[in-house]
């Protein structure tokens, strides 16, 4: 958007019951334009039945309302991903400034998952790692892989804090995989670490 003071953004769901939204204020882009986000929390039951939210967006610059639906789709078999955790690479460690921790979530569909950090237990804020995909994999069967990028500063990494990978997937019922490493153990380790899934995103841009 050129001007983002005549957006309006709104909700509504096929039971017509309470909704849970959270807008954000307009950021100005490096073009000159401004994105705005505005996200709709919905319990993981209410989704998983397959009720259908919908997101109507009004501005001066359109002739009309755009209006877009979604609700989870039952056409596809979930797979579950499979989870590794890289830690950073010694030439990147040699430099003292950073340490780039990765994780991989490969195989899974359908394309909807969850990728999240902690720091010493400790969950990590959405800004401070990257994701990167879902993206599908090659081949005919459809699979999807997702990397997630965090650097912390190298200091963290050298006195031994402990960073895991948390991914969330409907192809793991109620479960959160959970992958950690730090410097002492020198390779990743695996937990399942069984949550109730209290709620979902639903974003529209």
């Amino acid at each position: 958007m050129e001007i983002p003071g005549s957006l309006e953004v709104s909700w509504n769901r096929g039971s017509g019951g309470p909704l849970a939204v959270v807008s954000r204020e307009p950021v100005l882009q490096e073009d000159g334009t401004y994105s705005a986000t505005s996200i709709l929390r919905v319990c993981v039951e209410e989704w998983q039945a397959g009720e259908e939210f919908t997101c109507t967006v009004k501005h001066q610059d359109i002739p009309s309302a755009i209006v877009k639906s979604i609700r989870k789709s039952h056409t596809v078999s979930p797979r579950n991903p499979s989870v590794y955790i890289f830690p950073p690479h010694a030439e990147e460690l040699a430099l003292r400034e950073s340490a780039t921790i990765t994780c991989l979530a490969s195989g899974f569909r359908p394309r909807a998952i969850l990728v999240t950090w902690t720091q010493q237990d400790r969950p990590v804020p959405q800004e401070a790692y990257t994701n990167i995909g879902p993206v599908r994999e090659a081949g005919k069967e459809e699979r999807y892989f997702i990397y997630s990028k965090f650097n912390v500063l190298a200091s963290e990494w050298e006195r031994g804090d402990t960073y895991a990978c948390v991914v969330g997937h409907e192809g793991l019922p109620m479960t959160f995989v959970h992958r950690s490493v730090d410097k002492a153990s020198g390779k990743p380790t695996a937990v399942n670490v069984s949550v109730i899934l209290s709620d979902t995103d639903v974003t529209c841009y």
